[in-house]
Parts: structure tokens; C-alpha cells; sequence
């Protein structure tokens, strides 16, 4: 028996196929766009270690200096976590109190200067170069960037379906209250 002749597709069934295709191609870029920015992250801290490392250490701010932290900071996490996963969670963490630490302590320093009458704020000089703003970009990058990490490690949660929705919002929540609190003191 000969399988029945199949007609040529119609030009639905070609602009359904080019559809298909195009969407494809969407799904392709838009993972090669979030690799990058997951590239992007570890760049953009290592950069603001070297411009704060600058302030206190000026040969951090030259080109070999920028690029021996970074390889130094690159490669120290990277170690970290080739040991174990474990290592990697607790440094992690321990990343993350150090972030959080100093912001909290703005905030109750912030709401002490408030309760003691003293609500003037002093004059901040400002630079609106370039480099001023592209500078204050990378600080916000950092400061704002980081609390969607808590979904990461859902792969290795006992009960992923419970525990990511709780994990991002818990997350959100404190990103969010940490950051007004730095804003309203």
C-alpha cells in the first residue's frame, strides 16, 4: 500500500511555519540575553569593589589593578563554589548580611537623627558628567540587583512548589522594607 499524495502546504500553513520559526529564534535569543546579564551581575560587583577600593587604595582604580580584583574576586567565588554548594550557600549568605548590615545601621542611625528633631538634610554636591551618573547607575545596579537570587537554588529545595513563591516574596519584602527604610531616614 503507497501512503496517499499529501498536498503543498497552503500559504497558512507556510506563514504558521515561519511563525513557529521566528518564535524559535525569540526563545533562543532571549536565553543567550539572560545568560549575559547573569554574566553581567559578577561584573558589575567587581567593578563596584574596584571603584570603592579606588576611594581608599588608589592603584585599585588603575587598569591592573581593576584587573587583578577582579580575577582575585572572580576567582575566590569561583573556588567557593567549584569545594561544594554548601560553601557556596554560606558565603552567600554571609555576602548577603555584609550588604545588609550597613544598610540597616544607616536606617536606625537615619531614624535616631529624626526622633532627635533634626530633620535638615545637608547639601550633597552632585556631578552631572557622564561618568557621574554611569557611576551612580552601577551603585543602584548593585544596591537594587540580587534579591530575585533567592529562587536559584529552588532545583535542590525538598518542596520547590511551596518554598519559590514564599523565597520571592520574603525576598521582595525585605529588599523592599531595607531600601525605604534607607530612603525615609
Amino acid at each position: 500500500m503507497t501512503p496517499p499524495v499529501r498536498p503543498l502546504p497552503d500559504a497558512l500553513h507556510a506563514d504558521l511555519a515561519a511563525l513557529v520559526g521566528r518564535r524559535r529564534q525569540l526563545v533562543d535569543m532571549l536565553t543567550a540575553e539572560r545568560n549575559r546579564l547573569q554574566q553581567a551581575r559578577a561584573a558589575v560587583q567587581a567593578n563596584v569593589l574596584c571603584l570603592s577600593l579606588a576611594e581608599f587604595w588608589p592603584w585599585a582604580g588603575t587598569r591592573s589593578g581593576e584587573l587583578g580584583i577582579t580575577g582575585l574576586f572572580i576567582g575566590m567565588l569561583a573556588a567557593i563554589n567549584i569545594r561544594s554548594v554548601r560553601s557556596g550557600a554560606r558565603t552567600s549568605n554571609a555576602l548577603a548580611v555584609v550588604k545588609l548590615v550597613p544598610l540597616l545601621g544607616f536606617a536606625v542611625l537615619g531614624l535616631i537623627w529624626i526622633a532627635a528633631g533634626r530633620t535638615g538634610v545637608a547639601p550633597v554636591a552632585t556631578d552631572s558628567s557622564a561618568s557621574g551618573w554611569l557611576h551612580v547607575l552601577l551603585l543602584l545596579m548593585f544596591a537594587y540587583g540580587g534579591f530575585e537570587s533567592a529562587l536559584l537554588p529552588m532545583a535542590e529545595a525538598r518542596n520547590p512548589r511551596r518554598d519559590a513563591p514564599f523565597a520571592l516574596l520574603l525576598g521582595l519584602g525585605l529588599a523592599t522594607v531595607v531600601y525605604l527604610a534607607a530612603q525615609l531616614t
